[in-house]
């Protein structure tokens, strides 16, 4: 009994299991499909599959890839058909597509298992082999396959960001056009722009292969969709949306409903109802940018949407019965390919089959298109119709046809031409290689489309393989031998030639004066427009000579080089279709040619040895004189000039080239004759803006090895870059839209050759001047004279002064005006150079003073030490000898014997900016000139230095002296241009000196200045500075202001002049430089101003005693004010260009006029020296006297009074002297110089006072020319007085004004001028500050003075090794190392742990719970904080900022208590840097350099001052930042990252300044939740380290309190690290960005070690403010595992094996959702508060304590998780009766178990 009763409970035990496992448990697989469904594939396992099917049926299987994905992996196709290497005739196209989203993965698995159903029963089942023998079958199965690898098993609904969307975040069945788009005008590329990779790669594959049907497979619910899936109006629902061909539609949706197992009768998923299982898309949801609309409207394919699953991921087990439910509806829909009517459309003549034919029915509004062959297929319920056919050029044709049930009607179409015709094939054949090719024969072919204008023989629209194309090349040259030549200027990889056809009515050779013009295409291999246009071009150009006037002309007059391929290779293996891809557009060897040439910037890998192909072009380029060129590319539509690159790198800024608007011209000239280029933005699903359809390169993008810029330099050729298609490689069917566009635009753009300027060089007996260089004022490009001297130069209109030159011949300059639309001719005779002869008469025969170049900084310092060292009596130079001369050099230059207290001293300076570097070759001409004439007694000389002491300098800003900015004319002060009257205060003087020189210049005094030409209304002779417009505290103004008479020649009409031109300047300006020396000898030199005693007349007016008190006691550092009462006027002054640093350099000095504030008085230098490193002039007193030296007009200027009135005394708070000269003022130093103004005598009274002396001096003298009068004045000791009726006295700036002291001024405030420019410019910390960081730890072990001495330098990779080594050796307790991956070179990537554990605990924490009475007693794991550097290789800094973080951390983890707690409390990862190869790239000549102070980081220096390695921004994809590590490294440290529970992650880096946050990929963005917790934590970290608030300082990109997301501050780009990082719910990852640079100068690590030590610490001590809990059952066991999702996000946490979990989160309110394996799931509302409380252990919370509610006064959570008890899904207590009668069962079909074993 009790037997038998035990048997029955075990048999009603299985019964009960195998009920329960309906639908659940696996199968048997059905004996007849073989197939194993017992798992999901993966996409290798998928791959794997397909290669073993083609294995095992050749004849009937291949795959290929349909395109990639954004992580790039390949979109799979498998293609069935009994002949699947070409398809039959008439054999309609079937698809599949499924797991487009890819988390929907049903529909994945069945179409792998059709394809194996399919083949293992071709030959078996007469109705799979009728399907596969006609029907070719494409199956995909996956369109996202990024997607399903993100997608979990089992979840019937992933969260976002879990797989329904693609790796960008962008669903892809809202990502094709919709259906409203105008077709008619939409350029089938145009389309493909914006779209994501997968939805490319599918459009392209739709609109490349005449698909009939189509089906894409889903899952979420049980029903067929069917088009429309969305509407005009775009109703969110319940809007029917009828297709043209709804009813066809309907009845495909049946034909699966119907034949799914419960489809048409079941469909309860979530509440749905659909009447026979099937619905129109819209009318459920409107669904924009669908792919099943996208089929029928763009690909003539009908295409249904199967959704096939309730849940959208069941576990494996469901597959074998989704198999079963849906393998007869797959394969009857199928069969539906073969309904309605098909046939061929051919050409009723040559039977040959049209492409592109409207085929359709006149009942319904929808057509489809034949397909190359000419086949149609129009799916077409039973019934009558009128069938129609239509192509231009072709006559319509329609009949009347009957479509009967279950037999395919096949109705072929013969097609009349119209009276226009059309032939389309000739007679002549030519062979090449094998490859026979048609030429096209004009006899009977008349244009009858717009796109064959211009033709006499049919245009051939289709691609030519290169056997095609150089047949097709062959047969022009065949056919117009008189007009063409083809040559090839090298070979590609491959051994193809790069053929060139030449067009020019005399081709093989250049003629004369006519100008040669070339076009390259298919540089990029798979931009394949530009190859099709050049030979249509060729055959446009050609068949239009002698019918064409326009371009008859142009052949007559150019010579015309058309290259279509400069990359066979790369387009023999490019495809068709191909949108925005890769394939082919590189060379064989895989460098991109566009990338290859050598660059004015950088050398880079990819252009350091050049390609076959980029050397062939380059050698052809140089032996033919190219005036014009354009390179034909693809991808968009905009004309692109130089230059392609800027010395940054950087794109987005604008780059021009010296001729930039002359290319700007080019671009528009092809732009607007373009019908949509110069509307800007023609690519329609593009948000690339180009107004007027033109843009320079670098603002573009910015591009290294470009060979537009290589042609411009290294060549005569100005050449564009031509982007001519959106779509990189089309359908052929759109080649005539694209010829018809850029027809007329290249015509127009090699017309431009003949504009500007050309002519013929020759010397004075007409021989031509080959080699001879032509410059154009204010250009800085040359070109050269061919052989036979003809030249051309492209200018815009306008006046031009050319310069040519040419050796052994004298230069020639003449001014020429360009006109508007063609060229003028102006043709040069050079004469032979005299300039050796001048040498030997004018300039002792200095062959140095002749050179025609600039020496660098380096030689000039050497020429100027090689003056002194031949001449150390006369030649002083003056360098390192205190601080401005170790920034500013000069030589000083003065006659040994004469008296120093009477010479006049004279600086001559070079100029201030960098780039006008004339001056500084003139002025070290000046010296040699000066030198040798002394040497030879050279009277005129002599007498110059017997009187003048002349310092030269000739450079100040020496880094930027080849920079080039406009030329301007001569100025004197005023440079105030509000003054008011515009008059300088010792006019008369400053009039003599200019007159001095500009009398003595050839062309200073003409009446039309000669650069008029350079800026229009230019002022020519002597004039005011303000006369060239406002700028302030300028050099000239300054030195007026302090007394020293200053005035400015210019030159030159360029500032930075051709170096051909310096013998030219230097004889011009020679003469004018002595004569302006020999003025400043006019003058007088008061030896002294000696004190006396004061004295007061009756009217308070000072006057002088007869005899002085003391015996001429010299007065040092006195002022010497003249008309104390006057004022120069306030106001601004003209400035100068900014030098090429950003800093103005003729900015900082103070501005005359009682409206500003006067500098502070200058100390007066000791006794012999004044404070500049120049010996004092001696008087005849005792040591310390100083001399006074005036120049001053000869006599009583007109209009002023004889004698001054009498003068109030007025003390002054610097001690000086008050010394009127009549009607003048001056405010200058002891030595002054004042020059005269006519050449006769003239008389002048003198008053003098000072403060500290009563009284004042006055003296008549007489002022002979060119003579020096020696005056004496003394004044008495005393009190001063000040009268109260004493009027104001205009400011003044006690500034020095003697020549050594101005220049160390001069220094001083440039370098003033530098910083502050520097600020300014590179975003110091803004005005305000930063946030207050708050109370963050002292760590006062950081501010340890030792710091500041030690030695900075870079560690290489076994140094850095040692040093963690030995700090785990000595410090093991709290420091141990782990290797977490390996580089390239299997170097270890070593991570350093710190840690101190606690003593062990006296309690646990004690967590309450109202959701259990029981409390919780378990240790809480500490949080884990990750430092890392060197994500970047270039960001060597990050890792010697963490060797040096981590070695102070160990050094004091006992003496700082702040370190010693943290360390107590988190375990601290560093990892110096994840790229350790890079560590040992440096120059190792760079590493020892001792801390000195630096500029203040944020005040960017320039690259060679700071950075070692060039200004990046991060913009390396994950996949690179390991030096290309294998995918095993990358995932080693991925899964090292996920095993530490890291809290929180810190990347450090340089490329910008500022912290940012994920994500750097376009267009995602972080989760409010992360976001502002991350933002928290930024703006903290970036107020302790004292970074840009509001701008970054590097790339000027805005910040909120210091804090960017990364796709704002950095280039957007997938894959970035911390994207990884935090996707994979790793860790919150932030990146630290610390400057400019990656690797900064050694002597400037100190200085970032002190700026981010602290933030760095606070940083890894924010991890303990974090949210926290535990998860336990219910009985209070810890629940490990458990994941916690917090307000939906996709980053996730996981409790550790104590239940605890820890996240950072905002302030706020939020829900937990928390799942764990063998527990129901539950979801938690939680509010946080202010400041978020952490306990560790041996702590405890306060008591009590809200449920879910944490922050000030609250609780850890604890999250309390029910146990799921049911058993195969069926719940346990249905097991209770069964006790323990047997031990174990055998049920059918169930293997063998223990029946008390109920565990999962």
């Amino acid at each position: 009994m009790h037997y038998s009763i035990g048997i029955h409970a075990a048999l009603v035990l299985c019964l009960i299991a195998s009920l329960a496992s309906t639908g659940k448990a696996r199968s048997a697989p059905a004996k007849q499909d073989l197939i194993d469904t017992s798992k999901y594939l993966n996409t290798d396992d998928v791959y794997r599959l397909a290669k073993s099917l083609k294995s095992s049926y050749p004849k009937l299987v291949d795959f290929y890839s349909a395109g990639k994905s954004v992580k790039i992996r390949e979109l799979l196709v498998i293609k069935i058909s009994n002949n699947v290497t070409n398809r039959d005739l008439g054999e309609p196209m079937f698809k599949y597509v499924a797991n487009m989203h890819g988390d929907e993965t049903i529909g994945r698995q069945l179409v792998i298992y059709l394809a194996q159903y399919l083949l293992n029963n071709y030959g078996k089942d007469d109705r799979v082999t009728k399907l596969v023998d006609t029907t070719e079958i494409h199956l995909m199965p996956s369109m996202n396959p990024d997607g399903f690898e993100l997608a979990k098993e089992g979840r019937c609904n992933n969260p976002p960001g879990f797989g329904r969307e693609n790796s960008n975040n962008v669903d892809l069945n809202r990502d094709f056009p919709s259906q409203w788009l105008d077709l008619a005008t939409t350029d089938s590329g145009a389309m493909l722009e914006g779209r994501q990779p997968e939805t490319a790669a599918v459009m392209t594959w739709i609109m490349a292969n005449p698909f009939v049907l189509s089906g894409n497979l889903h899952g979420g619910s049980v029903v067929a969709s069917y088009p429309f899936d969305d509407s005009k109006s775009h109703q969110p629902t319940g809007y029917y949306s009828a297709a043209p061909d709804d009813e066809v539609f309907k009845h495909l949706a049946r034909t699966y409903a119907n034949n799914h197992a419960f489809m048409a009768s079941k469909t309860d998923c979530n509440g749905d109802n659909f009447p026979g299982g099937i619905t129109n898309g819209a009318h459920w949801y409107d669904v924009p940018g669908g792919m099943e609309d996208f089929n029928y409207m763009f690909g003539s394919c009908f295409e249904v949407t199967f959704e096939l699953s309730c849940c959208k991921y069941p576990t494996a087990d469901h597959l074998q019965e989704e198999w079963d439910n849906n393998r007869e509806a797959l394969l009857a829909y199928m069969e539906q390919v073969h309904i309605g009517v098909k046939g061929i459309v051919r050409d009723s003549k040559d039977k040959v089959g049209l492409e592109g034919v409207r085929v359709g029915v006149r009942s319904v509004n929808h057509t489809v298109l034949t397909s190359k062959r000419g086949e149609y297929w129009r799916l077409l319920l039973p019934g009558n119709y009128t069938l129609y056919a239509e192509l231009n050029g072709y006559k319509p044709h329609e009949e009347l046809i009957e479509i009967k049930e279950g037999q395919p009607s096949v109705i072929n179409i013969l097609l009349e031409r119209d009276a226009a015709g059309r032939e389309l094939e000739g007679s002549a054949a030519v062979e090449v290689r094998g490859v026979p090719h048609q030429l096209p024969h004009g006899d009977t072919w008349s244009p009858s489309l717009p796109e064959h204008e211009g033709f006499t023989t049919p245009p051939d629209f289709r691609y030519h393989r290169y056997p095609e194309l150089e047949a097709t090349l062959k047969a022009l040259v065949q056919r117009y031998p008189h007009l063409t030549k083809l040559y090839s200027v090298g070979q590609s990889v491959q051994g193809r030639e790069l053929y060139v056809l030449e067009i020019s009515d005399n081709p093989g050779q250049h003629e004369p004066g006519e100008p040669e013009f070339k076009y390259i295409g298919n540089m990029h291999g798979n931009e394949a427009v530009g190859r099709e246009l050049l030979l249509l071009l060729g055959q446009y150009l050609l068949e239009g000579y002698g019918v064409s006037e326009r371009l008859t002309a142009l052949i007559n007059t150019t010579r015309l080089h058309i290259m279509p391929s400069m990359n066979p290779d790369g387009f023999e293996v490019s495809q068709e279709g191909d949108y925005g891809g890769v394939q082919g557009r590189a060379n064989a060897n895989g460098f991109d040619l566009n990338r290859n040439f050598p660059d004015q910037y950088e050398r880079t890998r990819f252009n350091s040895v050049q390609q076959p192909e980029t050397l062939a072009v380059m050698q052809w380029s140089k032996q033919h004189k190219f005036v014009g060129s354009a390179n034909l590319h693809g991808g968009t539509l905009v004309a692109n000039f130089p230059w392609d690159n800027n010395e940054l790198g950087r794109s987005g800024l604008y780059s021009p080239a010296p001729d930039d608007q002359t290319f700007r011209r080019l671009a528009k000239v092809y732009s607007y004759a373009h019908p949509t280029m110069h509307l800007g933005k023609p690519c329609s699903a593009s948000d690339e803006v180009f107004p007027e359809g033109i843009t320079n390169g670098a603002r573009w993008y910015s591009v290294s090895g470009g060979m537009q810029d290589w042609m411009y330099i290294h060549t005569d050729c100005m050449e564009l870059t031509l982007e001519v298609s959106c779509y990189k490689f089309p359908p052929a069917t759109d080649l005539p839209r694209y010829w018809g566009a850029n027809k007329l635009s290249l015509v127009s753009l090699i017309e431009q050759v003949h504009t500007g300027v050309h002519g013929f060089v020759q010397d004075h007996n007409n021989n031509p001047v080959g080699g001879a260089t032509i410059s154009v004022g204010g250009i800085d490009k040359t070109v050269t004279t061919a052989a036979t001297g003809d030249y051309w130069r492209l200018l815009e209109p306008g006046p031009h002064t050319l310069t040519v030159r040419a050796p052994g011949y004298a230069s020639s300059t003449k001014t020429v005006t360009v006109p508007h639309g063609y060229a003028v001719s102006l043709n040069f005779s050079l004469p032979l150079d005299d300039s050796p002869q001048w040498s030997s008469i004018e300039d002792f025969g200095l062959k140095a003073n002749l050179a025609q170049t600039y020496l660098s900084n380096a030689d000039l310092d050497s020429a100027m030490a090689e003056l002194e060292n031949s001449n150390p009596d006369l030649v002083e130079f003056l360098a390192n000898d205190n601080d401005w001369s170790v920034r500013v050099r000069a030589l000083r230059i003065r006659d040994p014997k004469a008296d120093s207290g009477r010479l006049s001293r004279v600086v001559v300076l070079g100029g201030l900016y960098g780039s006008q570097s004339a001056g500084r070759e003139l002025t070290l001409r000046l010296a040699r000139h000066l030198t040798a004439g002394y040497k030879l007694q050279h009277k005129r000389v002599a007498d110059i230095l017997a009187d003048v002491d002349v310092i030269i300098v000739p450079a100040v800003d020496r880094d930027g002296f080849d920079r080039q900015h406009p030329g301007e004319c001569w100025t004197i002060p005023m440079d105030d241009a509000r003054a008011s009257p515009a008059v300088a205060p010792r006019e008369e003087a400053l009039q003599f000196l200019t007159q001095a020189y500009a009398k003595a210049h050839p062309t200073m005094l003409q009446k039309e200045n000669p650069c008029h030409v350079f800026t229009r209304n230019a002022p020519s002779g002597v004039i005011h500075g303000s006369a060239l417009g406002v700028y302030t505290h300028s050099l000239l103004d300054y030195a007026s202001s302090v007394g020293i008479p200053a005035v400015a020649a210019h030159v030159s009409c360029c500032n930075y002049p051709d170096p051909g031109d310096l013998p030219r300047l230097w004889r011009e300006n020679l003469p004018p430089l002595l004569g302006f020396l020999e003025a400043a000898r006019q003058g007088n030199p008061q030896n002294n101003v000696a004190p006396s005693s004061p004295s007061f007349n009756g009217a308070g007016v000072p006057s002088l005693p007869k005899q002085p008190t003391h015996n001429s006691i010299p007065l040092t550092d006195i002022l010497i004010l003249a008309n104390a009462g006057g004022s120069a006027g306030p106001g601004n002054k003209k400035d100068g260009e900014d030098n090429p640093n950003g800093a103005n350099e003729n900015i900082g000095f103070p501005s005359p006029g009682s409206d500003h504030t006067p500098l502070q008085p200058v100390t007066p230098p000791p006794s012999g020296d004044n404070g500049g490193g120049v010996p004092s002039n001696q008087g005849n007193a005792s040591a310390g006297a100083q001399g006074n030296h005036d120049l001053f007009p000869p006599g009583t200027p007109a209009g002023a009074a004889a004698s001054p009135p009498p003068q109030e005394f007025r003390p002054r708070r610097p001690a000086g002297t008050a010394i009127s000269f009549a009607g003048s003022e001056s405010r200058v130093r002891p030595v002054f110089v004042r020059p005269p103004v006519t050449h006769c005598p003239h008389h002048h009274n003198l008053v003098a006072s000072v403060a500290g002396y009563e009284g004042n001096a006055s003296l008549s003298v007489t002022v002979e020319p060119h003579e020096a009068t020696a005056a004496k004045l003394v004044l008495m000791e005393g009190q001063a007085q000040v009268p109260h009726s004493a009027g104001p006295i205009a400011s003044v700036s006690s500034g020095p004004t003697n020549a050594r002291k101005f220049i160390t001024n001069l220094a001083d405030k440039l370098s003033a001028s530098k910083a502050q420019s520097l600020v300014q410019k590179e975003g110091a910390p803004d005005a305000g500050g930063a946030p207050d960081a708050g109370g963050a730890p002292a760590f006062a072990s950081l501010d340890a003075g030792a710091l500041s001495h030690e030695t900075w330098r870079y560690h290489t990779f076994y140094e850095m090794e040692d040093i963690l080594k030995d700090l785990v050796d000595k410090h093991d307790h709290v420091a141990s190392l782990h290797t977490i991956g390996r580089s390239s070179t299997s170097r270890p990537i070593l991570a350093l742990e710190l840690y101190l554990p606690p003593a062990p605990p006296s309690g646990h924490v004690t967590l309450i719970s109202t959701r259990s009475p029981k409390g919780v007693s378990a240790p809480h794991d500490p949080p884990s904080v990750l430092l890392l550097g060197g994500v970047r290789s270039q960001d060597v800094t990050s890792a010697e900022i963490l060797l040096k973080l981590a070695t102070h951390m160990v050094a004091n983890h006992h003496e700082d208590p702040d370190i010693n707690a943290l360390l107590k409390a988190v375990r601290v990862f560093i990892v110096p840097s994840l790229a350790p190869d890079a560590l040992d790239a440096l120059p190792q000549e760079t590493a020892a350099v001792t801390a000195a102070p630096v500029l203040g980081y944020g005040r960017r220096a320039a690259p060679s001052e700071l950075c070692l390695d060039e200004h990046v921004k991060p913009s390396v994809n994950f996949d690179a930042i390991f030096d290309n590590h294998s995918d095993a490294t990358v995932g080693d440290v991925l899964t090292w990252g996920r095993q530490q529970r890291l809290t929180l992650t810190a990347v450090v880096g340089g490329g910008a300044e500022g912290v940012t946050l994920p994500y750097a990929q376009q267009g995602r963005q972080m989760p409010p939740l992360d976001k502002l917790a991350l933002w928290e934590l930024g703006s903290r970290y970036s107020a302790v380290a004292g970074l840009p608030q509001q701008l970054d300082a590097c790339w000027g990109a805005p910040l909120d309190r210091g804090v960017s997301a990364a796709n704002e501050l950095t280039d957007p780009h997938p894959g970035a690290f911390m994207d990884r990082w935090y996707s994979e719910s790793i860790s919150l990852p932030l990146t630290v960005h610390y400057g400019c640079c990656g690797a900064v100068q050694p002597q400037h690590l100190q200085q970032l070690w002190q700026q981010h030590s602290r933030a760095l610490l606070n940083f890894a001590q924010a991890s303990l403010a974090t949210f926290n809990g535990y998860v336990v059952d219910s009985s209070n066991a810890p629940v490990a595992g458990a994941e916690l999702y917090f307000d939906n996000t996709s980053f996730s946490v996981r409790s550790d094996t104590n239940g605890a979990f820890r996240r950072p989160v905002a302030p706020g309110a939020h829900t937990i959702t928390v799942s764990a394996h063998g527990f129901f799931p539950t979801t938690v509302p939680v509010t946080v508060h202010g400041e978020l409380e952490t306990y560790t252990e041996g702590q405890h919370p306060p008591a009590g304590g809200e449920v879910g509610v944490t922050g000030h006064g609250g609780v850890p959570l604890v999250v309390v998780l029910q146990r799921d008890m049911r058993v195969w899904g069926v719940p346990r207590l249905t097991f209770v009766f069964a006790v323990g009668e047997l031990p174990s069962v055998q049920c059918s079909g169930y293997t063998q178990r223990n029946i008390w074993d109920f565990s999962e």
